[in-house]
């Protein structure tokens, strides 16, 4: 509504609500003058938006009753189940919880353990876990930190037809990892294998070898082997750690 203040003509423009909370006696901001709002009002009701604003009005309360039945009816159709079960049930439930849990991460473990195994600060725990446990666990292994020092392909000095081949190579890795198998290429002159052959740890090492030998960090090891001469084509060789 508006309303003008008698004194100093200054227009208003407030609630309704908040005229009929002071019964329509307001003090100017301007003057300081009191005054009844009402019989200043310079606006006339609209009876037809007061219409709108009860039919408003009776519609929410329609909802209102309705919302309140169908509350009423679920309420009296909920059946509470009996509580002097409970206590144990809730005991039963998370235990099994618990131990489902306790399933799932061990099947995780079992199925991550050669990563984890890698870690150096979980590696004494899972190969306590192995111990226990019908599990295999590999070695370590970086074929990358193993370095070849030296190496020769000759003919062998005794035997005719024979190649004697000598090659050291040493582990820079931080830990120890199994022996390598050595490959060799033996190459013509286009660059062409003429001959391959590999060699596994039990072959080349003079030492009594058992499963697992790792080899030592920063020990060179040594191999000589004995093999068939491809012939004359052979220029060059070639050795890898497999």
């Amino acid at each position: 509504m508006q309303t003008r203040c008698p004194s100093c003509e200054t227009i208003f423009r407030l609630p309704e609500e908040q005229s009929n909370a002071t019964s329509g006696v307001m003090q100017c901001g301007i003057c300081h003058h009191y005054f009844d709002a009402f019989a200043a009002r310079i606006d006339k009701p609209d009876r037809r938006s007061s219409a709108h604003a009860i039919k408003d009005v009776l519609v929410e309360k329609s909802r209102e009753l309705a919302a309140r039945d169908l509350f009423t009816s679920l309420k009296g159709a909920y059946v509470h189940a009996p509580s002097g079960t409970s206590w144990w049930a809730t005991t039963l439930w998370s235990v099994l919880i618990l131990l489902c849990l306790t399933a799932m991460l061990a099947q995780l473990a079992w199925f991550y353990r050669m990563p984890l195994s890698d870690r150096e600060e979980l590696r004494p725990y899972v190969l306590m876990a192995c111990e226990r446990l019908p599990c295999d666990l590999r070695e370590r292994s970086d074929r990358t930190q193993i370095e070849l020092l030296s190496r020769d392909v000759r003919s062998h000095p005794a035997i005719q037809g024979v190649l004697l081949i000598t090659a050291t190579f040493i582990n820079h890795a931080d830990f120890e990892q199994p022996y390598p198998r050595v490959g060799l290429q033996l190459l013509n002159l286009t660059g062409e294998v003429v001959a391959y052959r590999h060699f596994e740890p039990v072959e080349y090492l003079n030492r009594g070898y058992q499963e697992p030998a790792l080899m030592d960090i920063d020990v060179p090891v040594t191999m000589i082997m004995e093999v068939v001469d491809p012939g004359r084509e052979t220029v060059s060789y070639r050795f890898d750690f497999l």
